[in-house]
């Protein structure tokens, strides 16, 4: 069956690291072996990217007091990417978020266009 990918481009900066918001992973759909696929749309993107999740309904990683419930799934680094990355995990997730964080220090975020996420 084909689903429509959920699409990502709102980040809010929370201390150096911008943070999507979180996304329902669709656990009730999916088994152990579930395959995610997250993809990000990049221009000269230089810095690291990051995916959390949760099995708490309803969280937000970009809440500090919530983020002590997700967990790290995948960490990349990229210098001057300007195509898009394919990223695929498995397993049960209630829900998930994206985190970039810029090394140019800057407070916009600059280079990552977009995320595709498909559970």
């Amino acid at each position: 069956e084909l689903t429509e990918s959920q699409v990502l481009t709102s980040f809010s900066l929370l201390g150096d690291e911008f943070i999507s918001s979180s996304v329902d992973a669709k656990p009730n759909r999916n088994s152990n072996a579930a395959l995610h696929t997250v993809v990000y749309y990049l221009t000269n993107f230089t810095g690291n990217i990051k995916i959390y999740g949760t099995l708490s309904d309803g969280a937000s990683y970009s809440t500090d007091s919530q983020q002590s419930e997700f967990y790290l799934i995948d960490t990349q680094t990229y210098t001057d990417e300007s195509n898009p990355q394919y990223v695929n995990f498995t397993g049960i997730h209630k829900r998930i978020a994206i985190v970039a964080q810029s090394l140019d220090s800057s407070t916009v975020l600059q280079g990552l266009d977009k995320v595709l996420y498909r559970s």
